[in-house]
């Protein structure tokens, strides 16, 4: 205040206000919260104190500037008491007016701040203490409110209750307000009508036409391209219309389905009855057997030399038998590619025997010994003795199985010396068996569907609806397309609707599904696939696969437009992609007004859900709810599957010894990363109350992690839970392979009594922590404290690119919540390779091995052996000089035709590769095509586009909203391809987003950086079919976050505020039909339109009655749903108020 006083633009009342604010602070510092508002007995119309708006402009102008300079801390009181607007106008009004105001009780401290501010102001001292009362306890009854009278059937089925006092209440005269506004003003009106259903105009010219043409050949090729990137798999997922799915599930109940099923069991086991014989096979079937027979012998004999071939690739020949596998047909064929490849590994392990590689040994026979588990469990009787001698010799060269042969081989050459349990969990957690139960289903092409995905597409060929949780990459998306490949199937009408939270993820789902259903025949100008956003739209009205966002199906699904319901009624299947979206972003109350609106089944996909089974209740009750003038109510499904197909592990940057990489520098001189076990990061405290996150599941590394260290600490546990004990496994015994459900069954052992430690012995808990934390306590002391973010990943970011492609763990994205510390790091690693290249170009050994000198007489020697060459092609020949030559020219093969200009340019390229983040096999025909296409539309005059084409060359890219769709696309595109193996991106990749890498690195911690985005971000690590695990590392992330994203539980839903006072207007709209210029042209039968009607108001009282907020809070759900009722009535009676509304609740002038 003193810093005030004399300043501009104050009024005579200045001193009243600051009279105000010091009387005001002294009563809440000495009643708190509890305070009393003389407003509550006056007028809010009588209230003067909303004409000091410039004089309190000054004022917390003044305290803010101070606010700034000080330490907030050193403040002794809150400051959510500094300001308290609505008393401090009480009292600025009760002064302005010389009324006595000023309690007696702080008469004297008020008279002290008066003084030291040399204030003139006299205030008159309020005996009663009015401000000092205690507050009314008075409720707001409908006594105090003006109503008006509605009728309308919502309201009479919703809020019954409530309108007879309405009516009691009810103003005999309607408002007139938009009648006196428009006579005042003149404003017109217009419709508002749906951009996408204005008619496109035909009056382009032929210049123009020709123009759009071209732009739609250009992005049916992107589509191409784009729908490629994704799949990858050829045409193998292109849908064949032709084909009669076989297979589907029956309609009738589960109860019949168990029985059925039961009895098949039954008759099956019933055939080795004694007495029974099996009747004699026809002699068609002996023909059609060895018609078979023939045909394997034959197919047998193409696959041997396929295999034959495939072996002749020297060092490629274990990729190419890896890459033959999907293309055998026959189990013998299948056997001896395992077995080739076996050879082949074999022979690569000798580069790593003797004692002091054993280590290297271990981590390079996993592959190995996954092929030999192939052999042993799958493929052993189709191998011939010798086979079988070498692959038992093999296996007891690796000293898994003990043997009487001496002198055979060196004992310790190719020992792993470790047991084959200790093996798969310390170094073999790919090949431990998932055990999802794929099988072949004719209901699906290119794949087989594990368990969970046929209860899916079962719950599809039944017409229900279905939640399905599963973690990220196990297959959700890819199998919901059978849903849409089945309303493909039924007509040409039909539509099914794909809502995205994203629009990233909008075009990867309008990608995959022209890859997939690209060549149905459409007719009657319909098309196969359109996109509605808030920005644009195409083919909205008349596809069949709508692609869209959450706000633009919910305008669909409420519009008032005859038009538009009609195309409503045609959606047999809607799709929510990542429904945990309704209670984790900002559409949230959006997805629950699309759950409750449409009428039709849907497949609600999520990988973070927490209470599924709450969210499972509230859609089956309103799905019952939708239903009930229909008949029986349509089931909703859950279907679960916790098990991820690739392991994550996790790992440290070092960032401890702050190392910065010169060029030239390598990084192995410096430990980069360090393997950690989540717990290590736990505090008793915080297990004792949460307990252990139950989606959080232990890698076979990490509970052996576990053991090591429980077992450290108590014998019992040594003994009763040591992994060979317990799955039951003794050294030289027939082999014990282990599977998913078995380590699951050791890590919940190993849980339990950990957490049973927490009350009866706590110190054992702490040295088991502490023992976790061994290897990475110094580097979780050091981020402890506080640190230069941004200087330490930039100092680091080198040294770990570098450690990942030593370990072939690339490609890699490195998430950063901040568009500028994306292009930044993404430029810092550009130039690094960049400073490299010319540091080697400038070194002797370029000079004299990979130097081009004399590039144009080598140009000459190479264009006058190629005119030489056409000059004899030219001559005219009789047919013996022509063979004479063709046998000279093959002599000459592989020396003459060598052009040593491109044989110099071919060795300098693959020298240089070792500057260039890229993958061994990329499409340079796919790189021209993208860079293209960046320079034509984009253009390098734009600032990222530039950016973009120059980190391009070195295999790195980043990826944020700033950048335009096709920058965005061709950094998608060449990631996936491998062009790009090291992509900088904002969370902008994060939702389920098909981008399949091997490791994600989180850089710079940031605000937005949760739990949930981070298991979404991690999620991208190991993808199915890619990898068999992936590794998530924190860089500059400080020890407090890394433990809130390890240590928090998945998700609850939680419901939202389901509606406003406009939603309901939206609502009542949506009921009539009204708003519309289209709305009195829609004429017809009128049972129809009455039925129309009927099903409309079911749909307005099902969004009303059946908030998700009534199911994930039960305990104030009564008090919830009174709230949502006298809320809807408030709105109801609010727009009546301001004319919108009419006593019928239907509108008196057309409005959308």
């Amino acid at each position: 205040m003193v810093r005030c006083q004399g300043c501009r633009g104050t009024s005579k009342r200045f001193e009243a206000l600051e009279s105000a604010v010091l009387m005001a602070s002294l009563v809440n510092a000495k009643r708190g919260t509890d305070r009393k508002y003389l407003c509550e007995a006056n007028s809010v119309s009588q209230n003067i104190g909303v004409d000091t708006i410039g004089d309190r402009r000054v004022l917390l102008a003044a305290c803010s500037s101070l606010l700034d300079s000080i330490d907030p801390k050193s403040l002794s009181f809150s400051l959510a008491d500094l300001w308290d607007g609505r008393l401090i106008l009480d009292i600025y009004d009760e002064l302005v007016k010389n009324r006595p105001i000023l309690p007696y009780r702080i008469q004297k401290d008020f008279a002290a701040l008066h003084a030291s501010l040399k204030m003139k102001l006299s205030i008159a001292v309020d005996t009663d203490d009015r401000l000092f009362d205690a507050p009314s306890e008075k409720a707001l009854l409908l006594d105090d409110c003006d109503l008006l009278p509605v009728r309308n059937p919502v309201l009479t089925k919703y809020v019954s209750e409530y309108l007879t006092l309405i009516d009691e209440k009810a103003l005999a005269e309607k408002p007139d307000v938009f009648d006196g506004f428009n006579r005042v003003m003149e404003w017109p009106f217009y419709v508002i009508e749906e951009k996408f259903l204005k008619p496109e105009k035909n009056d382009d010219t032929m210049q123009q036409q020709r123009s759009k043409n071209k732009a739609r050949q250009h992005l049916s090729r992107w589509y191409e391209l784009f729908s490629q990137s994704l799949e990858g798999r050829g045409s193998k997922l292109l849908v064949d219309f032709s084909r009669t799915p076989r297979g589907f599930a029956s309609l009738e109940s589960e109860e019949n389905l168990e029985n059925d099923k039961k009895k098949k069991q039954w008759q099956q086991k019933s055939k080795g009855i004694k007495g029974k014989k099996e009747p004699g096979k026809s002699k068609k079937d002996l023909i059609l057997e060895m018609s078979k027979a023939k045909k394997n012998e034959k197919l047998i004999e193409t696959e041997k030399s396929m295999i034959g071939y495939a072996v002749q690739q020297d060092q490629n020949a274990v990729e190419s038998l890896a890459n033959l596998m999907s293309k055998l047909e026959l189990e013998e064929s299948k056997a001896l590619c395992v077995f080739e490849q076996v050879k082949r590994m074999y022979n690569q392990l000798a580069d790593y025997e003797g004692k002091e590689l054993i280590e290297e040994r271990r981590f390079h026979s996993v592959q190995l010994v996954g092929k030999i588990k192939s052999i042993f469990t799958e493929y052993w009787s189709f191998l011939d003795e010798r086979q079988k001698d070498f692959v038992t010799d093999l296996w007891t060269m690796l000293g898994f199985e003990k043997t009487a042969k001496i002198g055979t081989y060196t004992e310790d050459k190719f020992s792993l010396k470790i047991n084959l349990i200790y093996y798969q969990l310390s170094y073999g957690g790919e090949i431990i068996d998932i055990q999802s139960d794929p099988r072949k289903d004719g209901r699906v092409t290119g794949f087989h569907p594990d368990a969970w995905q046929r209860l899916m597409l079962d719950a599809v060929d039944r017409n229900h609806s279905a939640i399905i949780i599963a973690p990220t990459s196990a297959g959700k998306t890819f199998v919901s397309y059978y849903c849409i490949e089945k309303v493909l199937r039924q007509s040409d009408e039909d539509m099914v609707v794909y809502v995205s939270p994203s629009k990233a993820l909008l075009n990867q789902a309008s990608g995959s599904i022209y890859a997939r259903f690209r060549n149905k025949a459409l007719s009657g100008g319909k098309c196969l696939m359109g996109n509605l956003t808030q920005e644009f739209s195409e083919n909205a009205m008349n596809c069949q696969v709508l692609v869209t966002i959450p706000e633009c199906l919910e305008e669909l699904l409420l519009s008032p437009n005859p038009l538009v319901q009609q195309v409503v009624a045609k959606i047999k299947y809607v799709i929510f992609d990542e429904v945990h979206s309704i209670s984790a972003s900002a559409a949230a109350h959006i997805w629950e007004h699309l759950l409750l609106l449409i009428r039709c089944p849907f497949l609600a996909l999520s990988a973070t859900v927490g209470n599924a089974k709450v969210l499972h209740d509230w859609l089956q009750s309103a799905e019952q709810r939708k239903n009930v003038k229909e008949g029986k109510p349509r089931k909703v499904e859950l279907i679960e599957y916790n098990e991820r197909y690739s392991e994550l592990e996790l790992s440290l940057n070092c960032i401890k010894q702050d190392v910065d990489l010169t060029v030239g520098e390598e990084s192995g001189q410096h430990e980069v990363l360090k393997h950690f076990m989540p717990y290590c990061v736990y505090k008793p405290e915080k297990l004792a109350m949460f307990g252990i996150p139950d989606d959080q599941q232990l890698t076979a590394r990490q509970i052996l992690d576990l053991y090591k260290a429980m077992a450290s600490v108590d014998e019992k546990t040594r003994d009763d839970l040591e992994p060979c004990n317990f799955f039951n496994y003794k050294p030289g015994d027939k082999p014990v392979w282990l599977s998913r459900s078995d380590i699951r069954r050791l890590e919940s052992a190993l849980k339990r009594r950990l957490l049973d430690w927490l009350g009866t012995d706590r110190q054992k808990v702490d040295n088991v922590l502490s023992t976790l934390g061994t290897g990475v306590q110094s580097e979780l002391d050091y981020r402890s404290r506080p640190f230069s973010q941004w200087n330490t990943v930039v100092k680091n970011i080198t040294s770990v690119v570098l450690e990942l492609r030593a370990n072939n763990q690339l490609p890699a994205i490195c998430f950063n919540d901040d568009r500028r510390v994306c292009e930044r790091l993404a430029l810092h690693v550009f130039n690094y390779f960049d400073a490299q290249q010319r540091d080697f170009e400038n070194s002797a050994e370029f000079k004299i091995k990979y130097e081009i000198k004399d590039e144009d007489k080598l140009m000459k020697i190479a264009r006058r052996k190629r005119d030489l060459k056409e000059a004899t092609k030219k001559k005219k020949k009789t047919r013996n000089e022509w063979e004479e030559d063709g046998r000279e020219e093959q002599e000459r093969e592989g020396t003459d035709d060598i052009d040593p200009l491109a044989a110099k340019r071919m060795r300098l390229a693959q020298v240089l590769e070792r500057f260039k983040l890229r993958s061994h096999i990329r499409d340079d025909d796919l790189y021209t095509k993208m860079t293209d296409r960046l320079t034509r539309y984009g253009g390098r005059s734009r600032e990222s586009t530039a950016l973009l084409l120059k980190l391009f060359e070195r295999g790195i890219g980043f990826h944020h909203q700033g950048l335009s769709a096709i920058e965005r696309g061709a950094v998608e595109i060449l990631f996936r391809s491998g062009q790009l193996t090291l992509i900088f991106s904002t969370s902008t990749l994060a939702l389920g987003m098909n981008m399949p890498c091997k490791t994600v690195i989180f850089g710079v911690d940031t605000m937005s950086l949760t739990p949930l985005q981070f298991r979404q971000m991690s999620g991208r690590a190991g993808r199915r079919g890619f990898d068999h695990s992936g590794t998530v590392i924190f860089m500059s992330i400080p020890t407090s976050k890394v433990r809130r994203l390890l240590t928090a539980s998945l998700s609850t839903l939680r419901g939202n505020v389901p509606f406003t006072t406009s939603f309901v207007l939206r609502l009542f709209s949506f009921l009539h039909q009204q708003g519309t210029s289209h709305a009195d042209e829609h004429v017809g039968d009128l049972k129809a339109e009455k039925l129309a009607y009927i099903q409309r108001l079911e749909t307005v009282l099902t969004l009303l009655e059946n908030s998700f907020i009534l199911y994930t809070r039960e305990n104030i759900a009564d008090a919830s749903r009174k709230q949502l009722k006298l809320f809807t009535l408030f709105s109801v009676e609010l727009l009546r108020s301001l004319d919108l509304l009419n006593e019928k609740v239907t509108f008196y002038f057309r409005s959308h």
